[in-house]
This record gives structure tokens, C-alpha cells and sequence, in this order.
């Protein structure tokens, strides 16, 4: 995988991109790109941090692997950015899109993404759930 090239595919894909890090297997920064002309969400925070935070969560997610399946995406939404995450092959694609953003356009930049990474797919639902008799 080439990763500056995948850093600069993703902020791409739409207008209100702001920022996109990859992060390795054992949690350690692979790269990171901000948008020109875009603000820092993470004034605050050191790098290092993020990606720390970033691998520690998915550490704690796999713990329910077995009974809810494994987490291909999360989204969180906050008032300054809206914070995507991808668990794709080792690596963790992190990546932030400006706060304004509605969940149509999210939608659509995941969408975007996912395709770029090869993941898209169908989600069943189908099996998810067992109701008992």
C-alpha cells in the first residue's frame, strides 16, 4: 500500500476533507496529511496520542468480535469535525471531515472512501439478531 498516496486520495474526495492518518498494526503513525487551507482539530493533542487512543480503541473493540462481528467503520460527530475511522486490513484509516457536514454527505464520503480501499459492500442485517420463542 502506498500510503502518502492513499493520504492524499482520501482528503480528495470531497471539499470539506480536513485531515487523514494511517496508522499501523502495532499503533505506531504511519502518515499523516492535513488539508491545505484547513485547521487543525488536534491544536491539543500530540500525534502520538491520537494514534494511541486510535489502536487502544480497537484493541477494546475486537473484544466483541465473536458476538456482534468485526467493526469495518465508526463515526463519530462532534460539533468542530466529524471523525471517520476504517479498521482495514492492519491498519487504521483515520480521517476528519468539517463539523457542518450532515450525515448525507458522511454517507456519501464514506461511501467514497470504502471504494478507494476496495471494502464496499453490502451490509446484511438479516442475521444479526435472534429473537427467541
Amino acid at each position: 500500500m502506498d500510503a502518502t498516496k492513499l493520504a492524499y486520495e482520501i482528503l480528495s474526495v470531497d471539499d470539506s476533507m480536513r485531515y487523514v492518518e494511517i496508522i499501523g498494526d502495532e499503533g505506531e503513525l504511519i502518515i499523516n496529511r492535513m488539508k491545505q487551507t484547513k485547521f487543525s482539530v488536534k491544536v491539543q493533542r500530540k500525534e502520538e496520542l491520537l494514534s494511541l487512543d486510535l489502536y487502544n480503541t480497537k484493541q477494546i473493540e475486537k473484544k466483541f468480535d465473536k458476538n456482534l462481528g468485526k467493526v469495518i467503520f465508526s463515526h463519530v460527530s462532534r460539533t468542530k469535525a466529524n471523525q471517520l475511522v476504517w479498521y482495514y486490513e492492519d491498519f487504521i484509516i483515520y480521517c476528519t471531515c468539517e463539523g457542518d457536514a450532515d450525515i448525507l454527505k458522511v454517507l456519501e464520503i464514506r461511501r467514497k472512501i470504502e471504494a478507494i480501499l476496495g471494502i464496499s459492500k453490502d451490509i446484511r442485517l438479516s442475521d444479526f439478531l435472534e429473537i427467541p420463542n
